[in-house]
């Protein structure tokens, strides 16, 4: 696996570093992920930036936690691995658009829809691949408007609200208004809760995700797992 990266990199420079780890086989299926204070000291950067990382990569199913033990590559699910892999190169592809500047902050990405007839897939797989840029970072959902492609600006003031909600949604957690087996509220109701688009609370959730305070189960909500702060190493 490559050991190292440019010191202070972004959480996508270094989500990308692993993911090139994982496809290239490196870290194959059942592998551990260096846990969090490693991603710290590799790439001299904040807890923050390398649970964002972390959490990219668990947000396009590369990877996935296991409470008290760490993150592992995640095994292909063989009911659905072309699915998977078909949002995920979708995903690549208009990421590759924005990162080139063919799509500018502010400007609108194509519907479920739009995808669904351009690259001749359903519309859950274009959902997918539009929520693995929405957690990653390079578009935003305004109710009512569509996506967008998130300008640096944008995408700060969207990280810092995340955050902000994951703290408060963490804090609710440990202090018990939560317990462990219940369900998170959906979606839907934190965005209106704390005022924010439901991508804002999806990244949050993820932080949550990533710090082994909640779990996502198919098919259900988010289940608490417990206020005792998951081991990192």
């Amino acid at each position: 696996m490559k050991t190292g990266g440019i010191p202070g990199a972004g959480y996508r420079e270094i989500a990308q570093t692993l993911r090139e780890s994982i496809q290239a086989g490196e870290l194959a299926p059942g592998a551990a992920l260096p846990p969090e204070s490693e991603v710290c000291r590799r790439w001299a950067v904040s807890r923050v930036t390398a649970r964002r990382a972390l959490g990219a990569l668990e947000a396009e199913g590369l990877i996935e936690s296991v409470a008290g033990r760490g993150r592992f590559v995640k095994a292909e699910d063989q009911g659905q691995p072309r699915v998977a892999s078909r949002a995920e190169s979708i995903a690549a592809e208009i990421r590759a658009e924005i990162q080139s500047g063919r799509l500018a902050a502010g400007e609108r990405v194509d519907s479920e829809a739009s995808l669904s007839e351009r690259y001749g897939v359903a519309r859950g797989t274009s959902r997918q691949a539009l929520l693995i840029l929405d957690r990653g970072g390079f578009t935003t959902t305004i109710p009512g408007r569509g996506r967008f492609v998130t300008s640096p600006h944008e995408s700060s003031e969207i990280k810092n609200r995340a955050e902000e909600v994951a703290r408060s949604l963490e804090g609710e957690i440990r202090a018990g208004n939560f317990p462990a087996g219940t369900e998170l509220p959906a979606e839907k109701h934190l965005s209106w809760r704390y005022s924010v688009a439901r991508s804002t609370v999806r990244r949050a959730l993820d932080i949550l995700e990533s710090n082994g305070l909640i779990v996502r189960l198919p098919g259900r909500p988010r289940i608490v797992l417990g206020n005792n702060t998951t081991s990192d190493g």
